[in-house]
């Protein structure tokens, strides 16, 4: 039987830190010569969830998702990983295996993540690096731990989040104010079966629906 619960790889499944000094230079170097274009297409409805969806991202009420993305640069990704990797390895205990990273989401007023996981064969080992924001309250986001225990975690600019990727997060409450900007970076373990996890779900239509299977 596939397991209900994700696996426990770091003694905790999230750690926050202050982004490193020279690593938080370069991004905001390259931060500032950026230019966001809107995520287009049309939101499309996602059964799972209930909502309209448009790059993975729902809108509070019956306005469509606001989202922009810009692309950095391949020398970027390579500092990133040089940087946090190391870090990394020591925080989750296993050497890791560099998988896939995302550019900057910019997310706009009224946005909503539903709960979900991450990709069992490349998403398990992951960090969120806050780049800037213009926040009329702080963002939470929700993050449910090996034991089922709801964090809610909030950034200030030059903040990165080690996290298990595999336990359900989600930003459920709609964000307030102009943008949110934030990078995403994702490692697997060297030694890795995503098999054995893939039977995990994935999507959750409400909170409590997944804190029921922690039995809360």
């Amino acid at each position: 039987m596939s397991p209900v619960h994700p696996p426990r790889i770091a003694a905790c499944a999230l750690r926050k830190i202050a982004t490193p000094a020279p690593l938080q230079a370069r991004i905001l170097a390259e931060y500032a010569r950026m230019n966001f274009a809107p995520v287009g297409g049309e939101a499309t409805y996602d059964e799972e969830y209930g909502a309209r969806q448009r790059g993975g991202i729902s809108a509070s009420g019956e306005a469509a998702p606001d989202i922009a993305y810009a692309p950095i640069s391949g020398e970027l990704f390579d500092a990133c990983y040089e940087t946090l990797t190391p870090m990394l390895e020591e925080w989750a205990g296993c050497p890791l295996t560099r998988s896939f990273g995302h550019g900057i989401r910019s997310y706009g007023r009224g946005s909503i993540l539903h709960l979900h996981r991450d990709r069992v064969d490349t998403h398990v080992i992951s960090c969120i690096i806050h780049v800037d924001d213009r926040s009329d309250v702080p963002w939470p986001l929700d993050f449910i731990d090996h034991d089922g225990v709801l964090h809610q975690v909030t950034f200030t600019t030059g903040e990165t989040l080690f996290y298990e990727s595999l336990c359900p997060h989600a930003r459920l409450t709609p964000f307030q104010g102009d943008y949110y900007r934030n990078m995403y970076l994702h490692w697997r373990p060297t030694e890795w079966d995503p098999a054995r996890y893939s039977g995990l779900k994935s999507k959750y239509a409400s909170l409590q629906e997944c804190l029921a299977q922690w039995g809360r």
